[in-house]
């Protein structure tokens, strides 16, 4: 069933993009591609990714003691469009550029319905895009891998030209909006489009990510550049004990609950933890709160993403799964945490599951045992 799951969506995506390229592949001169930098950050030391369990396919390339960096870049094209639908970036023949997105392509009709048939609205001027992945409200990919695009713009060439328009389809969502009040580059202009028409800008810039899907491997300038727009100007204090909870109201089903999650409260708060929704609190109080973070357990999620703003802190991340998703097992490397984590006997990562709360404290350092 498991392999099931994983072989059914890549034949969906091969028949709905057969025609999906990579900026490499593009025909030389066809669309005046221009490479306006390049660089590839230092790799990372990896040293317990062998032993982390099985990983899906595709992320063979983190099973390895030292993580080979992605080449990150950014470059100029004409004769292309925008698809507002999904956030792709599409070629004159409405082919996927694989590069536009962080993640995989849509599973969505309208590659089929509305991807050869909408009309066209000519942009003059320059102009980029922002939207990670074709899902609104995916507070991880807002915070890491679109401001990531902000970073890329805040750099030459970009960052000397009069203006640049950014493409919005729709309102920006809070999480979006909270990221580009802070970190949008003062020459660049969001500009909204909702009529679903397809957008042929005179100018693209289409930058790469800074990372790989599920390895987060963030360059160190990006973060030094980033995190002073974000974090307090105090020093940190290092007194709270993190264990990030969900509201019986606000769960839902397959999203990776934690079943006996009261029993594993009341062993963590034995311990000096304090429970914490944070669907209860605003972006700025959830930066505060791990600003100030000792230590932080939570099942994979978004929650997580907050090891952002925290620093040198114990992270033991709780797995649906046999499959550990590494997302913040790089992430807290690159951060310099301690990373620790516990796995399920479930198939898929976005079960609901039961913990084992003795083995869970056991994950704890000895001095928070």
């Amino acid at each position: 069933m498991a392999r099931f799951r994983q072989t059914l969506p890549r034949l969906a995506r091969a028949l709905l993009y057969p025609d999906a390229v990579s900026l490499r592949d593009l025909p030389a001169g066809r669309h005046d591609l221009r490479l306006d930098f390049a660089f590839r950050p230092p790799d990372l030391p990896t040293p317990d990714a062998p032993d982390l369990g099985t990983w899906p396919r595709e992320l063979a390339i983190g099973r390895t003691a030292v993580y080979p960096a992605p080449e990150v870049f950014s470059a100029r094209l004409r004769r292309v469009m925008y698809w507002p639908a999904t956030n792709l970036v599409l070629t004159d023949r409405r082919a996927p550029i694989r590069d536009s997105t962080v993640t995989v392509l849509p599973i969505d009709r309208r590659a089929w319905t509305e991807r050869f048939t909408r009309g066209v609205h000519r942009l003059p001027g320059t102009w980029t895009v922002f939207r990670s992945v074709h899902l609104l409200h995916n507070y991880f990919h807002t915070v890491v891998h679109d401001a990531s695009r902000l970073y890329m713009l805040r750099q030459p060439p970009y960052c000397d030209l009069p203006e640049i328009n950014l493409m919005m389809p729709g309102p920006p969502t809070p999480a979006e909006s909270f990221v580009l009040d802070r970190y949008l580059p003062g020459n660049v202009r969001v500009q909204v489009f909702d009529d679903g028409r397809m957008l042929r800008p005179d100018e693209m810039i289409l930058p790469s990510f800074l990372a790989r899907r599920w390895m987060p491997h963030l360059p160190r300038p990006f973060l030094d550049d980033m995190l002073p727009h974000f974090l307090p100007d105090r020093p940190r204090r290092r007194c709270n004990r993190i264990f990030i909870g969900r509201k019986e109201g606000s769960r839902r089903r397959g999203a990776r609950n934690i079943l006996n999650e009261d029993a594993l409260w009341r062993a963590l708060q034995a311990r000096g933890f304090q429970r914490h929704y944070l669907e209860d609190l605003g972006f700025e109080q959830q930066i505060e709160l791990f600003y100030d973070a000792e230590a932080v357990v939570g099942a994979h999620g978004a929650g997580l993403t907050n090891l952002l703003y925290a620093r040198d802190v114990d992270v033991v991340e709780l797995h649906a799964a046999r499959i550990l998703i590494p997302t913040y097992y790089f992430f807290s490397l690159t951060l310099g945490h301690r990373y620790a984590w516990w796995c399920a006997d479930g198939d898929h990562f976005d079960a609901d599951f039961a913990v084992d709360v003795d083995a869970v404290s056991a994950r704890l350092p000895a001095h928070l045992r």
